[in-house]
């Protein structure tokens, strides 16, 4: 079951000085969700928002947008045409299951809270493979089904 609908605000600090407080805004209706984030740091503000459909197997995003400094990028999913298309006009295929950089945490949070015992237990896999779809805005790389280290309880 998905958490109910939620707004939260945060404290958030660089190099010491802290930022007007920012929001996380998590919104569902059992079939859709959407998630945003909004934050400024000095006199910039940075706006991030994924929106798709809920399923059986969890997160299904739609749309992914960022807002950095003024400048807008935007990606959009078809998941059944097996793609995604930027905001720059450029297409990428879309494995099954894949994630945008933000629908990726509760996606993951959603698979420990369904199966806690999966995750926390001897033994349990070291590595699974995260399939994200999106563009590294530091190197302009583009990321698809890195992996992720969970690592193994003690």
């Amino acid at each position: 079951m998905p958490p109910p609908s939620a707004t939260m605000h945060y404290a958030s600090f660089v190099n010491g000085v802290q930022n007007p407080d920012g929001l996380i805004r998590w919104e569902q209706d059992g079939k859709r969700y959407r998630l945003s984030v909004e934050t400024r740091v000095l006199w910039f503000r940075f706006a991030f928002q994924s929106s798709g459909a809920m399923t059986d197997t969890g997160l299904m995003p739609e749309r992914y947008e960022e807002n950095r400094r003024g400048k807008s990028e935007a990606a959009r999913f078809d998941q059944a045409a097996g793609s995604v298309a930027f905001a720059r006009g450029t297409q990428a295929q879309l494995p099954p299951g894949a994630q945008d950089r933000f629908s990726v945490f509760l996606q993951l949070v959603g698979r420990v809270r369904g199966n806690p015992q999966r995750y926390a237990a001897p033994g349990a896999p070291r590595h699974s493979r995260w399939p994200i779809r999106g563009t590294c805005n530091r190197c302009r790389c583009s990321m698809l089904e890195r992996k992720r280290s969970i690592p193994a309880a003690a």
